[in-house]
């Protein structure tokens, strides 16, 4: 089997422009952050090995597209033989080739989608599909854009946990033009405002600590709105135990008292200097985070919005 390699930008990089700084349109390159999440998948796949079948959830065709050339079609080179939609029923293999020995899904964290999952695993379990315990899983179940504990615990009481193998995948943000990156998250205020589910803050500041491991801490942070402080203080408050864990492993043993970094605040002195620093400053001079419902009239007054460039690239 090829191995999986990384896509140069050029010609045959897809879709969109890149936004570059020092002289160019702006000051990030998207190009690196797309390059990142399109290396995740391959590591991921390439870990998997084998003839696999690739299991899409809803609308992740369309957001693969904008990741690897030629979409999830294009992943032959890692393994993938079949692509599939989700659904209650994998269906019937193309009797000429021969069946995959692995089953991988790209599913969202989320009840549904991964009871789905279990369904397949119970079925296969049912019919002696399943290889004898010790033996290499032959469900990978790649939640999106991380693992949750509920999850977890469906795939457990289902009885489907001993036969898969699961692991997050950051199909996080894509995207969509020069200067527009989308979490795909369409029913964001409706999950936070009315149904008090907390999940899409969680997604929203592993966005903001991935953009800022890729492109360094923005010098000032301003927030409008509750949620949009929630994701903020989420976001800080993982910043101090991962630099209590990093001080740890270094022998330091500093606690919590000890850490003055905040996100967005001014960073320490860099300690470690065997290790890149992983707070340099970079060109974001400003991070903004809107709550939306601070705000409810501005997406309703022109056709040109966000929402509509989401539909028209995802569908």
């Amino acid at each position: 089997m090829k191995k999986c390699e990384r896509v140069p930008s050029g010609d045959n990089e897809p879709s969109p422009p890149v936004w570059r700084g020092e002289g160019g349109l702006g000051p990030l390159d998207l190009l690196r952050f797309r390059a990142d999440t399109r290396q995740e998948l391959f590591d991921l796949l390439e870990g998997v090995g084998g003839r696999q079948c690739l299991v899409l959830d809803a609308g992740f065709r369309g957001r693969l597209d904008h990741v690897v050339l030629g979409g999830a079609d294009g992943l032959q080179n890692c393994g993938v033989a079949f692509v599939r939609d989700l659904a209650p029923e994998l269906g019937v293999f193309d009797a000429i080739s021969p069946p995959p020995d692995r089953v991988v899904y790209l599913v969202r964290a989320a009840p549904g989608p991964v009871a789905m999952v279990a369904a397949h695993v119970r079925a296969a379990v049912r019919h002696g599909e399943v290889g004898a315990a010790g033996a290499a899983p032959r469900f990978h179940v790649f939640m999106v854009p991380r693992t949750t504990l509920l999850c977890t615990q469906l795939l457990e009481d289902a009885g489907a946990l001993p036969h898969v193998h699961v692991a997050p995948y950051r199909l996080d943000a894509i995207a969509l033009d020069a200067d527009v990156l989308s979490l795909g998250l369409d029913a964001c205020l409706l999950d936070v405002k009315v149904h008090g589910d907390p999940a899409p803050l969680e997604c929203a500041a592993q966005f903001l600590a991935r953009l800022e491991q890729l492109y360094g801490t923005p010098r000032e942070v301003w927030t409008f709105g509750d949620a949009a402080r929630g994701v903020v203080e989420r976001l800080a408050h993982a910043d101090v135990r991962a630099e209590r864990a990093r001080r740890r492993a270094h022998g330091t043993g500093a606690g919590a008292a000890d850490i003055p970094r905040l996100f967005g605040a001014a960073a320490p002195r860099y300690e470690f200097a065997d290790e890149p620093d992983p707070y340099a400053r970079a060109g974001v001079d400003a991070l903004v985070v809107l709550d939306r419902a601070v705000d409810l009239v501005t997406p309703m007054v022109t056709p040109l919005t966000y929402e509509a460039l989401i539909d028209e690239a995802l569908g």
